[in-house]
């Protein structure tokens, strides 16, 4: 048998068995010569007693030096290796299940190689330390498993998978690899069962709470974390949206965090397109704060702009620096606000507050230009050139009014209707649902406030700002409104009266039609005083001109599958074309097209050709999830993992040159720390008793 040690550094623990040898050599005390009577017999018993205690104390000192060689030994983890002799009895084979994290947080660098490139190296190295006879599963994994194999003996085969394996854009989850390892070690019956796996060690990756989320859970499993690459300071882009455009220009509102809580001083952030850089801005991003930046850049008209956002900052993550976008120039909307009950004062008008919600000097978003008119309007002014029309305690619809609404929504308009005390239930009762698709019973006058729990959490309008800022408005009446056939309550009171109505769909009607149950000033509440009513209103426009899901239609995440439904008719095929020009499949079911192969950022093009002959095509970004918190590069450590997997057996070490060796130690050997334990504490029991019987 020999020894070696998994925590070698507290064997420098051993210099404290010095301390007894000095306690000793302190308390033993020179004797004072003393005159007294020749008595010749009591100077013989004085001189064995001392010959005694001397012995005793040596015994302690003894006890107390090997007690702390013991103790230190215990937690260096000393390891009993079997012997390497034929006259040993043959070892029983091992089964390991290896896992590579192929998540994009394993693209942090350090010293010109990727965590990822550290942690395939090392689970190539790891290979070798089992035998031929050993069973080795394989399996990359980032949020699901992927290219897992069962136990095998081939290692040729093991090899060219763990090679062939690639980095994806994907988030971490420990859950789905655990799953993998503990039900493919099950098929097993060896003793000796071990779970590898090859990870940045990110506390990201701890998305389970308990070992009773794991299937076939094992106790007696080792799991042994190989621990790759290091955690250092990084900022990323978590999210690049439309901004309103100027003339002539395309503007996008770029988002960027700092995860590690460092921050970045004069950090380069660029917009590229057409393979170019059009425009970039120096800034400091604050240490574990947000950077918002507005940049603008030319382009002609009627345009889909396909390209990224660029952060330039010197950290050690390069995955979440590069930002997807795919998305047409966004061009500034003209608001109709209809007045149905003008006031000489401004500040009593029913449009007031709406207008100045709107009005760029106050959102700072000069895309939206409100305009204010009379109900006569409606049958004057050129309609076509508006995007959303309110519609503000109109008293009642004249036929013509109705009529020329109705076209306004089949060629892509929208209403709002915000109604007051003005309105004529009655003669709304015969408007045709299609424009206000609701019914009017009678006026409630009693407290209440929005429940933001009833919110369709599906619909556009609520993922543009935080509902719950809702909750604020107070409001002392409403009318009660009964939706019509097709339309859907998007939001409601406490009570459960709705707050808010949207008409159905109609075939070959893009447009929408809007109803509040309050009017849009002070009279039934203090909606219009709350500062959430400005986003909201903001958010209502973008909602209806159809800015909403700039984004949301065009970019998705990685991992995530990527879904159109073209109307022109039935498809015919379907083609993709991904980043570096690579083809992927795509899949045709029930009219609809499905990208599912999306793990890699960038810039996919959707081509499809329908039963008529028709060519359409897309283009749509697919990007890392940095908002997701994967971008946070801070390391767990053993105890984290050990407290999740309670009675698991948990083993922490370090990718690189030194990682087979103590694999191996793990693996093939026999920690005897326990009996150590033991040990240190039946001679400190001894010292003791030895001790009091000296005493």
């Amino acid at each position: 048998m020999n020894f070696s040690f998994l925590a070698p550094y507290m064997l420098f623990g051993l210099i404290l068995a010095g301390i007894p040898v000095v306690i000793h050599l302190i308390s033993v005390k020179k004797a004072k010569t003393l005159k007294f009577p020749e008595t010749r017999f009591v100077r013989l018993a004085v001189k064995r007693t001392q010959k005694k205690l001397k012995l005793i104390q040596l015994l302690l000192l003894l006890l107390r030096v090997l007690a702390i060689i013991l103790l230190v030994l215990a937690f260096s983890r000393v390891i009993l290796n079997p012997p390497k002799t034929g006259a040993a009895k043959k070892e029983e084979p091992a089964a390991a299940a290896f896992l590579l994290d192929s998540s994009y947080s394993m693209g942090c660098s350090a010293g010109g190689k990727t965590a990822f490139e550290e942690a395939k190296n090392s689970c190539l190295a790891a290979l070798k330390v089992f035998h031929e006879d050993d069973r080795v599963a394989f399996c990359s994994f980032s949020e699901t498993v992927k290219d897992g194999t069962g136990l095998e003996l081939d290692r040729e085969k093991l090899g060219t998978k763990i090679r062939s394996s690639n980095l994806t854009g994907k988030k971490t989850s420990f859950l789905s690899a655990l799953n993998f390892g503990y039900t493919v070690l099950k098929e097993s019956r060896s003793a000796n069962k071990q779970i590898v796996i090859f990870t940045d060690a990110a506390a990201h990756g701890l998305n389970m709470t308990s070992p009773s989320e794991i299937k076939d859970f094992d106790a007696d499993v080792k799991v042994i974390v190989a621990s790759a690459g290091a955690a250092g300071a990084n900022c990323g882009i978590t999210d690049v949206l439309p901004a309103a455009s100027l003339p002539g220009k395309a503007g996008f509102n770029i988002s960027v965090k700092d995860f590690s809580g460092k921050g970045a001083s004069s950090a380069e952030v660029s917009l590229y397109s057409g393979g170019e850089r059009k425009v970039f801005s120096k800034d400091d991003i604050p240490a574990g704060g947000v950077l918002s930046k507005n940049l603008f850049f030319g382009v002609p008209e009627n345009v889909q702009l396909v390209g990224y956002a660029g952060l330039s900052g010197g950290d050690c993550l390069i995955t979440d620096d590069r930002f997807y976008f795919a998305s047409s120039v966004k061009r500034k909307v003209n608001v109709l606000l209809i007045d149905g009950d003008p006031k000489l004062s401004q500040f009593n008008s029913e449009t007031f507050f709406l207008k100045t919600a709107l009005s760029p000097e106050v959102s700072k978003d000069p895309g939206i230009v409100p305009s204010v008119a009379a109900p006569a309007g409606l049958l004057t002014l050129d309609l076509s050139v508006f995007k959303v029309i309110f519609l503000c305690n109109v008293e009642e619809l004249s036929q013509a009014a109705e009529r020329r609404i109705e076209v306004f929504l089949q060629e892509g308009g929208n209403i709002v209707f915000f109604p007051g005390d003005r309105v004529n239930i009655s003669a709304y009762s015969a408007v045709s649902r299609n424009v206000f698709p609701a019914a009017i019973s009678k006026f409630s006058g009693s407290e209440n406030t929005i429940n933001p729990i009833t919110a369709q959490q599906d619909c556009g309008l609520f993922k543009r700002f935080d509902v719950f800022g809702l909750m604020k408005p107070k409001f002392f009446g409403n009318l009660d409104l009964i939706p019509a056939a097709g339309a859907k309550v998007l939001l409601a009171f406490r009570d459960g009266a709705p707050f808010l109505i949207e008409g159905g769909q109609r075939a070959n009607v893009p447009g929408r039609t809007l109803v509040f149950s309050v009017p849009a000033d002070r009279d039934l509440g203090d909606f219009p005083l709350k500062p959430v009513f400005l986003p909201f209103t903001k958010a209502l426009v973008e909602y209806l001109a159809g800015n909403e899901g700039a984004s949301s239609k065009s970019q998705i995440k990685c991992g995530e599958v990527f879904m159109r439904e073209p109307r022109g008719g039935r498809v015919k095929s379907a083609s993709v074309r991904g980043p570096g020009d690579s083809n992927l499949s795509a899949e045709v079911s029930d009219g609809k097209v499905f990208v599912k192969e999306t793990e890699e950022p960038g810039i996919y093009k959707l081509s499809v050709v329908e039963a008529g002959g028709a060519q359409l095509s897309e283009s749509f970004a697919v990007n890392v999830d940095a908002a997701s918190g994967e971008s946070a590069l801070e390391k767990f450590g053993p105890l984290d993992l050990k407290a999740l997997l309670k009675a698991g057996r948990v083993e922490l070490i370090k990718c690189g040159p030194g990682l087979a060796v103590e694999l191996e130690l793990i693996v093939r050997g026999r920690e005897i720390s326990s009996l150590l334990f033991l040990a240190a504490l039946f001679l400190l029991a001894l010292e003791g008793a030895v001790a009091v019987r000296k005493l």
